[in-house]
Parts: structure tokens; C-alpha cells; sequence
């Protein structure tokens, strides 16, 4: 494979760890009640995993001398300051979602690079049991 489009496609999955819904919330403010203490725990351990593999993929792009890119957070997120926690649970899982289809979709370009596509399946466990834990939190009674 190309050493670019493989940098290029690190890249990528560098913005969708460093860039996600959970690395927005708690990056800015988000209303949370007594009652959602679980829910908040559970978006801080996300957001701090997915920090810990975008140091893992930025270390790859580096190894491979290649640019770290890490682009915007989407301009759909600037409308979620200051929405209360439970509401936002439910835009958390689609957009969990949304960021496994591109993860599925790196893996299948990195067939022939076997270091990054091993590294894109680890972010991929990691990300579908973050989205089994945020749609724990949707299962439970209030």
C-alpha cells in the first residue's frame, strides 16, 4: 500500500478519535443532573480512551515520518453547548455509530498494511464496546 494513503487514512482515524461527540462534551459544558453521575463517568472514559488511541495512531504517522493532521470538530456539535446529558445520549450513539461505519471502512482500505489495519480493528473493539456502554445507559429504568 502507499505509504500516503495509509498516513492519509491514520489521519482520519486520528479525527475520529480526537474529534468524536464524547471529546467535544467534555471539552466544553454539558448539563448533567445528580442522577446521571453513571452517564458522566461513562463519556470520560470514552473521551480518555479514545485519547489514549490517538496517541497510539499519532505515534504510527510520526514512525512512518508522516504529518499528524487531526482537523475540526464538526460545526453540528457548536449547537449542543449547555443540552442536558440525557438528552444527549441518544445523539452520542448515532454519531458512535456513524463513527464505526468510517473505522469499518479504514480497516478495509488498510488490507494490505498490516500494522495500521491491526491497530484500526483494536480502535474498532474499543469503539463498539463504548457504544455497548452508551446503550446501557439508554437500557437502564430511570
Amino acid at each position: 500500500m502507499d505509504a500516503d494513503k495509509s498516513i492519509n487514512i491514520l489521519n482520519r482515524l486520528l479525527t475520529v478519535e480526537l474529534r468524536s461527540l464524547p471529546q467535544y462534551l467534555v471539552s466544553t459544558a454539558f448539563w448533567a443532573d445528580h442522577d446521571d453521575e453513571k452517564a458522566v463517568q461513562t463519556v470520560v472514559r470514552i473521551a480518555e480512551d479514545q485519547r489514549t488511541m490517538a496517541n497510539r495512531i499519532s505515534q504510527l504517522i510520526e514512525k512512518r515520518e508522516g504529518a499528524v493532521v487531526v482537523g475540526e470538530f464538526p460545526m453540528e456539535y457548536t449547537d449542543l453547548h449547555f443540552l442536558a446529558l440525557d438528552y444527549l445520549i441518544k445523539r452520542l450513539i448515532a454519531a458512535q455509530r456513524r463513527d464505526i461505519g468510517v473505522i469499518r471502512r479504514s480497516i478495509e482500505q488498510l488490507e494490505d498494511d498490516e500494522e495500521a489495519r491491526e491497530l484500526a480493528e483494536e480502535i474498532l473493539g474499543c469503539e463498539q464496546a463504548h457504544l455497548e456502554a452508551l446503550e446501557e445507559l439508554v437500557a437502564q429504568p430511570t
